[in-house]
C-alpha cells in the first residue's frame, strides 16, 4: 500500500487530512460499505496497517503456531484478541475458499 499525500481526492471528496479521514470513518453505519474497504481503495495505509495489526499478525501466527498468546486461562484472555482471532481465522477461511475456487 503506498502513502498518499494529503489533500487525497476520492469518489466521495476531498480529504485534507488523518482527522477529516477518522471523522468519516466514524459517521459509516452497518448500511454503507466497509470505510476499511474504503481507506484500502484510495490507499491511505497508515489508518489501515498500524502497529496494532502488526501485533495482531504476529500473535495469530503464533496461535496458529501453537504458541499462546495471554493466559491460558479463558476468562484472562481479552476480549478484543477473541475477537480479532476469530474475524481474522473468519478472513482467512474466506480467502483460502476464494483462492480454491479461483484456481
Amino acid at each position: 500500500m503506498e502513502l498518499k499525500d494529503f489533500p487525497i481526492e476520492s469518489q466521495i471528496g476531498v480529504f485534507n487530512n488523518e482527522e477529516e479521514i477518522a471523522n468519516w470513518i466514524i459517521r459509516q453505519d452497518a448500511s454503507s460499505y466497509y470505510p476499511i474497504d474504503y481507506l484500502a481503495f484510495i490507499n491511505y495505509a497508515p489508518l489501515i496497517y498500524t502497529s496494532l495489526t502488526d501485533e495482531c499478525l504476529i500473535r495469530y501466527r503464533m496461535q496458529k503456531d501453537g504458541y499462546q498468546n495471554f493466559s491460558n486461562i479463558v476468562d484472562e484472555v481479552p476480549a478484543w484478541w477473541v475477537d480479532v482471532y476469530t474475524m481474522m481465522d473468519n478472513e482467512f477461511l474466506r480467502a483460502q475458499k476464494c483462492k480454491a475456487k479461483d484456481g
